[in-house]
């Protein structure tokens, strides 16, 4: 998958990953929870989405499987 040169990173930067979950606490223990900058902001709504960005990139990738299975075929 190929970025639009017009990319342009949220200030919170980096992405937001998937870690595994760790087993349920125990009852009668306490369980800490750490969110990230990027889960913070998408708590608090301030996670902005460039949705011209996506749109461009899902086109783009479009294009290429159109082009791949018309030089296959």
């Amino acid at each position: 998958m190929k970025i639009d040169s017009n990319y342009k990173p949220s200030p919170l930067g980096g992405t937001a990953v998937a870690t595994p979950r760790p087993a349920a606490p125990k009852p009668g223990s306490s369980a800490e929870v750490t969110l990230s900058a990027v889960a913070a902001a998408i708590a608090e709504g301030r996670f902005q989405v460039n949705a011209g960005a996506i749109a461009d990139s899902l086109i783009a990738t479009a294009r290429q499987l159109i082009e791949s299975q018309r030089r296959e075929g």
